[in-house]
């Protein structure tokens, strides 16, 4: 052998000797080998219902991750206010359902402040009364289509939640459902919902937009009261009533489309809407509560140029006498008046101005149908066409009013355009 071999094993002999035996496992104070800490059940019971088996048909688990493990069939307990076995328990982080289990009890995960996420099975058909309210760590949460009922206050205080999509199946969202959820950007109501409860949305200070289906007949009161970012609604023609404080303290609101199937607007249904300057009521209503709109519910004070527009004789223009608000009549005759021209090619056409148009559009008649070509802002009451090829142009000028396109009488309206 290598007599340089040799010797350099020789010296690391000595070296090993000298140190003394190293701990198991370790070379310099490293580890050379890793355990996994082992995960272990740190609680677990019941929470079934007590009519099921004594509660014994539902079982939890709880672990040292934080995972907390609902397991069994049949529902669960319903508990009253701080009963359930994990209440306000911050150790935990994530929920596990699985699949057997087919209600969310009331109050059964109330206040788990720490919890991020949550699995729910296709099993699970309601959740309950307060189930998840004060989960403010919660950011997000799929509700399978299995569920048809979502309680009042279920998520209410969930200030970390950012969208919801509620399933179609669903039939109504319960009152405080989605009180308080600071965060909450958007939300999908599918068409199977009929009502919005009491407080529904309130204070959803980050809610920039809603789209209310035509399945839904009625909006409680508060139901979108402080949602401070919504800046447009459109109510489908559904509703008949807007309740009491509906979208009181929307501030940042600009419009709002109320429908002809609208009969009563409760009292400071639209008050401290402070960026809403006009508003059109249509004849359907009959009543419309104690300042309803345009006041400041707070100072009492009434913006400067709020404008009602409606009809003569309704309740329109009986609040707008009442409370000192401007008033504009419309007319029952909602399409213009036009007169028309042609010169070089071209045709140019002007009508009148109709009361609470909101825009106006030019349509052409083509292979058997109207197409809008060009659309107009409602201070614009002429349009001169671009050089057309010889022809014969059927057109019509229509105005939106209350969000909708008149087309009423549209065949007797149309007028012909010749281009020689």
């Amino acid at each position: 052998m290598n007599k340089k071999i040799i010797s350099g094993l020789a010296a690391l002999a000595v070296v090993f000797a000298g140190a003394g035996a190293l701990p198991a496992g370790t070379f310099e104070g490293f580890s050379l080998t890793a355990s996994a800490e082992k995960v272990e059940i740190v609680d677990s019971g019941y929470c079934g219902n007590e009519n099921e088996n004594e509660g014994k048909n539902v079982t939890w688990t709880l672990d040292s991750e934080g995972t907390l493990a609902i397991d069994g069939t049949g529902d669960m307990e319903n508990y009253s206010f701080g009963r359930s076995p994990w209440y306000f328990d911050s150790k935990i982080k994530q929920i596990i359902i699985y699949n057997g289990v087919t209600s969310i009890g009331e109050y059964a995960f109330f206040g788990c402040r720490s919890l991020e996420s949550i699995t729910i099975p296709d099993s699970v058909t309601s959740i309950d009364d307060w189930a998840f309210a004060g989960c403010r760590s919660l950011e997000s949460i799929t509700i399978p289509d299995s569920v048809m009922s979502i309680g009042d206050d279920a998520f209410q205080y969930c200030t970390s939640l950012s969208s919801i999509t509620i399933p179609d199946g669903v039939t109504s969202v319960g009152s405080y459902a989605f009180l308080n959820c600071t965060s909450l950007v958007s939300v999908t109501i599918p068409d199977s919902v009929t009502s919005i409860g009491s407080y529904a949305f309130s204070t959803c200070k980050s809610l920039a937009s809603v789209t209310i289906p035509d399945s839904v007949t009625s909006i409680g009161d508060r139901a979108f009261t402080w949602c401070t970012s919504l800046t447009s609604v459109t109510i489908p023609s559904s509703v008949t009533k807007i309740d009491d404080y509906a979208f009181c303290s929307c501030t940042s609101l600009e419009s709002i489309t109320i429908p002809d199937s609208v009969t009563s607007i409760g009292k400071y249904a639209f008050s401290d809407c402070t960026h809403l300057v006009s508003i059109i009521i249509p004849k359907s209503v009959m009543h419309i509560g104690k300042k309803a709109l345009g006041y400041n519910e707070f100072n009492n004070k009434k913006p400067d140029g709020f404008t009602i527009k409606g009809y003569k004789g309704t309740a329109a223009e009986t609040y707008a006498s009442k409370n000192g608000f401007n008033f504009v009549s419309l007319s029952d005759n909602k399409y213009p008046n036009v007169k028309s021209e042609v010169k070089d090619g071209r045709f140019r056409i002007k009508w009148k101005p109709v009361p609470g148009a909101e825009k106006y559009g030019i349509a052409l008649y083509q292979s058997g149908s109207w197409r809008v070509k060009v659309q107009l802002p409602a201070n614009v009451t002429s349009y001169t066409s671009p050089k057309l090829k010889s022809g014969v142009y059927t057109i019509v000028v229509c105005a939106k009013i209350n969000g909708k396109w008149d087309t009423s009488n549209i065949a007797k309206r149309a007028f012909r355009i010749i281009i020689k």
